[in-house]
């Protein structure tokens, strides 16, 4: 496993190959791309990433389609799904994100599950809209289930 690599482009000095991921203790993307990412730390600058795992997960004005890390921080980047214990996002978004702890400043998500929110988010779905909205979808289709047993009894 190496202690630390870079990318600058999709393959890098360490020897990645374009479509391979990388596993090391420390990972930067600069600028460059690569599909996966097993590390301790990564920082992604200006760069993007298919999917990372971390303990800390750093994003500086670029992307990850899947994050997972207990730390993930994101300052003027993207994440499609981000998994983690403590999310830090400042302008932002986030498509689908679970959290302990959100601490938000000018961002959009689409879906947050998280224990504590802080901050200023514009969140289409939390938990409590997405528990209504499937109570409704629950009762519609209930209801919609009712009324085709009833027109299939009458024939």
């Amino acid at each position: 496993m190496n202690d630390h690599a870079n990318s600058t482009a999709p393959t890098s000095s360490t020897g990645e190959q374009e479509g391979g991921s990388l596993d090391a203790q420390h990972v930067t993307i600069q600028g460059g791309s690569t599909p996966t990412i097993n590390a301790q730390t990564v920082t992604v600058n200006q760069g993007g990433v298919q999917q990372a795992k971390a303990v800390t997960l750093e994003v500086h004005q670029g992307g990850i389609g899947r994050a997972e890390g207990e730390s993930i921080h994101v300052d003027g980047g993207g994440i499609g799904v981000a998994q983690g214990k403590t999310i830090a996002v400042s302008g932002g978004g986030v498509g689908v994100l679970f959290a302990e702890q959100l601490e938000a400043k000018d961002v959009t998500i689409g879906l947050a599950i998280a224990s504590e929110i802080s901050g200023d988010a514009k969140i289409a779905l939390d938990m409590r809209s997405a528990a209504v909205l499937g109570l409704v979808i629950g009762l519609v289709l209930g209801f919609f289930r009712l009324i085709s047993r009833g027109g299939a009894d009458k024939e």
